[in-house]
């Protein structure tokens, strides 16, 4: 019965982390770009000129407004923007294409905002009228709420979205500085890093495979216990050998702004410490768009599957010790 038992909560468990790389995918989604908001609208000509000097930055911002058609109008929530749709709303379409960065007159609508215009999700090429502003429907996504993403050429922007780099990603506090300054952006309010919070959301779903290693090393080392100790030492050199040649592995994927120059460097902790700190004070205080509160809720259910991650974990750990 407590085999059974064991099972069963390793079953749970890894249905456990498969409904937790779901949730993340979501999350990837919104990790196209780095962005930086705003609290009063970005000045036409600062868009203009920061756009000549870098014309990979995408501008957007959120507001309610009428849609309509010719016999019917809906109020609904809308992006406007000013580059690239893929870096404001990432969520793949489950019909049409997202426009190009050069179709102006291109839209797309969630699915609940076209039933609630047009009474059907088969929409794409047909028309909707946002002011005197006329839109052809390219695709749609998957939603109940009334949304639509809409281009524009100028607007009250209170968003940048910057693209990830490999340079971007190795240091983005200082990368995104010094594009600031080049484009003429002024300083924002607050600065978004999503990809940090998808990279920290990936590594925690690694915590059960955590847990088996730390409980195989545990019978691992019981095992080699009783075994004469030029063996035992010959084989705990080899595994430390292994993995001090996976470490220059592990560091090419590793943020350079993570990895320290001297580890006795305390100011360099200090430093980093701030910036993470700004970082996550960064999402609690801003002023939330339709899309931050998706990626909070996307790290709430995150949180709610770690932790039950961690109780199937001491559950188990329980029964495997009681087997024994």
């Amino acid at each position: 019965m407590k085999k059974i038992l064991a099972i069963l909560l390793a079953v749970f468990l890894f249905a456990l982390v498969r409904v937790g790389l779901k949730n993340a995918e979501k999350m990837q989604w919104y990790t196209a770009g780095v962005s930086l908001r705003y609290e009063e609208p970005l000045q036409s000509d600062v868009v203009h000129d920061a756009h000549k000097q870098n014309a990979s930055l995408t501008f957007w911002c959120q507001q309610e407004d009428i849609l309509e058609i010719e016999n019917k109008q809906i109020h609904a929530t809308i992006f406007l923007y000013n580059g690239d749709m893929a870096m404001v709303w990432g969520q793949p379409l489950k019909i049409g294409s997202i426009p190009s960065p050069f179709d102006e007159s291109g839209c797309v609508l969630s699915s609940g905002a076209a039933y609630a215009l047009f009474g059907s999700e088969n929409v794409v090429g047909l028309f909707l009228k946002q002011g005197n502003t006329t839109y052809v429907v390219r695709g749609i996504f998957e939603s109940n709420d009334l949304l639509a993403i809409l281009p524009v050429s100028t607007a009250a922007f209170t968003a940048v979205e910057i693209p990830y780099t490999e340079a971007l990603w190795q240091d983005p506090d200082t990368q995104v500085t010094m594009l600031s300054q080049e484009t003429g952006l002024p300083t924002p309010q607050w600065q978004l890093y999503p990809k940090e919070i998808f990279a920290i959301m990936q590594w925690t779903l690694y915590i059960p495979i955590l847990f088996s290693g730390i409980v195989l090393l545990s019978l691992f080392a019981h095992t080699i216990k009783g075994w004469p100790v030029i063996y035992r030492d010959g084989l705990v050199f080899l595994i430390l050998l292994l993995l001090i040649l996976a470490l220059p592995f592990f560091f090419q994927v590793w943020p350079q702004w993570l990895t320290p120059s001297r580890w006795s460097d305390f100011s360099w902790w200090r430093q980093v410490l701030s910036q993470l700190k700004n970082h996550f004070y960064a999402w609690l205080s801003i002023i939330p768009s339709y899309r931050d509160v998706c990626i909070k809720t996307i790290v709430l259910c995150h949180l709610s599957i770690i932790a039950g991650q961690c109780i199937l974990c001491e559950w188990l750990r329980c029964g495997l010790q009681k087997i024994e």
